[in-house]
């Protein structure tokens, strides 16, 4: 298993096999950091993956002033926090089809309020 410093030494030159190694060394690690700020494992999943994609393209831009895992982890925290967000602001449909028939008030995360009416 390489040091940290190789591993992006050969990221940044491509290398698919030190990208795996970097996943598998961190996957554990991100993916309850990100479930922390979602709703759900799924999402979680999606907020690590879309990490993953963001070191890809940012490789060349991470000055290692801090390690890799703090960057990484940094990038997990803001697309996670970014996404709990945007979820909070949505209601599911379930939601409006389960009040359909009482045609109750349904009070929406962000203070709306909507009738629901048949």
């Amino acid at each position: 298993m390489d040091n940290e410093r190789t591993l992006i030494g050969r990221l940044r030159a491509r290398d698919e096999s030190a990208f795996v190694e970097l996943v598998e060394r961190y996957y554990g690690y991100l993916l309850p950091l990100a479930n922390f700020f979602v709703s759900n494992r799924a999402v979680a999943e999606e907020v690590v993956q879309e990490a993953w994609l963001a070191v890809l393209e940012g490789i060349d831009r991470f000055e290692e002033r801090s390690s890799f895992k703090t960057w990484i982890s940094r990038i997990v925290m803001n697309l996670a926090r970014t996404r709990g967000v945007r979820e909070s602001r949505m209601v599911a449909f379930s939601e409006f089809a389960d009040n359909e028939a009482g045609r109750k008030r349904l009070t929406l995360p962000i203070g709306c309020v909507v009738a629901i009416q048949a």
